[in-house]
């Protein structure tokens, strides 16, 4: 199978989790609790992967994917400010973009590569999907006065957002344009999903948010084993440039939760429903 296919497999994968998330929520699970189990299931599963790795073992592996997985509680916390403060699209919108955009701009500037001209309009296809899902969150007005003071701070948050959404798949390309990847590359995921179980799971606990129902273990369940395959899969094609593994990945995923939400969950496509679709596949054929 073709590098772009895995590519698009991975990003399916991701758009399952994303899924598992609308279905546990119907149970009132919180999302960072599916984020504590995917973070013990994730730090499991690379700490038995790790094999040999473990007898040289890296501190800066540790150290990166410790950094990793706190950046994504990070992000999560921060996706819940923004939405206190302004609408659900723009918030949706930074989380989803960063994904792909601060990995691909890091690539392009201090890593030498050169997407194609056809790549680059695919880039702005797979920008186009994601501004039209998020155009269709429900919007929440926040609370206060519009100041400049006020839509600065706003701005701020949002681009953080997307940076910490961004933050591990920055740090798999920095450790894969080095040898760290290849002789560390799993004891650094098994560190990123320990800091996302430890942060997660500290917070659920002090909140005493903790939630046991079939929705927490079915929506737990899936999310785990889709996030996990996605990264197992992105871990195998880290060579392919930053545009087409992380733009498809993005691409491919949202296209899975547009399809998803329609058949599974019924909810009725609109406008925004079908431009997802068609920006999506553009992106996927021009994507080469």
């Amino acid at each position: 199978m073709s590098g772009t296919l895995w590519a698009i497999l991975s990003g399916v994968c991701t758009g399952v989790g994303g899924l598992s998330y609308r279905y546990a929520a119907e149970g009132r699970v919180p999302t960072i609790q599916l984020n504590a189990g995917l973070g013990i299931c994730g730090c499991l599963l690379f700490a038995m992967l790790g094999g040999d790795q473990w007898a040289e073992f890296s501190p800066v592996a540790c150290l990166l994917g410790l950094a990793g997985g706190v950046s994504q509680y990070a992000a999560i916390r921060l996706l819940r400010w923004t939405m206190r403060r302004g609408p659900l699209a723009p918030a949706w919108c930074a989380m989803s973009l960063g994904g792909f955009v601060p990995v691909i701009v890091c690539a392009f500037l201090f890593m030498g590569e050169r997407p194609s001209r056809l790549q680059w309009l695919a880039l702005l296809f797979t920008c186009a999907a994601v501004g039209a899902a998020a155009g269709q969150g429900k919007v929440n007005a926040g609370t206060g006065g519009i100041t400049r003071r006020g839509m600065a701070v706003y701005g701020a948050m949002l681009v953080l957002l997307m940076v910490l959404a961004g933050g591990v798949n920055v740090i798999l390309k920095y450790a894969a344009a080095g040898p760290l990847l290849q002789a560390q590359g799993k004891i650094l995921m098994c560190f990123v999903y320990v800091g996302m179980a430890a942060a997660c799971g500290a917070d659920l606990t002090l909140r005493r948010g903790w939630v046991v129902n079939r929705h927490a273990l079915i929506g737990g369940g899936v999310c785990a084993a889709a996030a996990l395959g996605s990264y197992l899969i992105i871990l195998s094609i880290m060579d392919l440039p930053s545009i087409r593994i992380f733009a498809l990945n993005s691409t491919a995923s949202i296209l899975t939760v547009a399809l998803g939400t329609a058949v599974r969950f019924r909810e009725k496509p609109d406008l925004g429903w079908y431009m997802v679709v068609v920006f999506s596949i553009a992106a996927v054929i021009l994507n080469r």
